[in-house]
């Protein structure tokens, strides 16, 4: 007969549909292995036969019970002969069909456990890959928890330190709006009283303009006025002098000189009098105005 090509996974599910890669346990497949190796095989069945292990006698050598029986003829003999041989020879065949076939049969069951074997085999392997892989992960699962867990720790405190620093940010925030709303009420008051200052020191300037004014036409109108007499006053006395002097070129010379020397003298005199004059009454009404406006300022105050 020939050999029938077996697949070793479609021959497991068939002999064990109820195992599956995922759920086949280590016992099921060392129970598998252990029952292929205890299978017994066709021959040591057959040589366990007792019509095997213990022929039948030669007709020759048997005896009968009341002595020894009489041989069949020649013809008789081969005859028999003939038949059992033909009879043994089929038994034979038939025997070693059926060793042959069983032999197949054990040799499909072994090819079949060796499959499983291998297999199983293999799905020890990735179960142990498996097994290995999520070790490896809990492992990492561990260290990436524990190390969240100090990531998680280090931002609370960070969060705690970031809170605290923002409540003193915001206490200084409202510290120094307050002192800007101060500064800004002191900048109005300051701006108020320098507008009033201002306006008063532009009065005062006013006045001050007005008063030099004031005095410089007040010079020019005493200096006209005083500028004839002066030169009358220098003449008579240049008169004067030229007379004491005699003669007429004393009269011409001291005339000509005292009314030089006259006028001089008469303008330098009344320059002077004209500045003491103006330096006193500046003096008198510059004391007189800042008096005034610090009285002023002192009491708006």
């Amino acid at each position: 007969m020939p050999t029938e090509f077996v697949d070793p996974q479609r021959s497991a599910s068939m002999q064990f549909p109820s195992y599956d890669r995922r759920d086949l346990p280590t016992e099921g497949m060392i129970d598998l292995i252990r029952d292929v190796n205890n299978s017994p095989s066709v021959l040591i069945r057959f040589l366990e036969r007792e019509s095997l292990r213990s022929p039948p006698s030669s007709p020759g050598h048997s005896k009968s019970p009341k002595g020894r029986r009489k041989h069949p003829s020649g013809t008789d003999s081969r005859a028999v002969g003939h038949g059992d041989r033909e009879r043994i020879t089929a038994h034979l065949e038939s025997i070693l069909q059926a060793t042959t076939d069983r032999l197949e049969h054990e040799t499909r069951r072994a090819e079949e456990a060796i499959a499983r074997a291998e297999y199983a085999e293999v799905l020890v392997k990735e179960w142990f890959t498996k097994a290995a892989s999520a070790e490896k992960g809990r492992s990492e699962a561990d260290t990436s928890a524990i190390e969240s867990e100090h990531n998680a720790a280090r931002y609370k405190l960070q969060l705690k330190n970031t809170e605290s620093a923002l409540k003193r940010f915001q206490a200084d925030a409202a510290q120094l709006e307050k002192r800007c709303a101060e500064a800004e009420r002191s900048a109005v008051k300051d701006r108020s009283e320098a507008r009033e200052s201002q306006t008063a020191l532009n009065s005062l300037e006013a006045r001050r303009k007005g008063w030099e004014e004031g005095v410089k036409i007040g010079m020019m109108k005493r200096l006209n006025k005083e500028k004839d007499k002066l030169w009358n006053a220098g003449y008579a006395e240049g008169i004067k002098e030229g007379k004491a002097s005699g003669m007429k070129e004393g009269i011409r010379i001291g005339r000509r000189e005292g009314l030089h020397e006259g006028r001089e003298q008469g303008r330098n005199e009344e320059r002077r009098n004209a500045l003491e004059a103006f330096d006193k009454f500046l003096a008198e009404e510059t004391d007189g105005r800042v008096r005034s406006y610090i009285k002023v300022k002192v009491h708006r105050d």
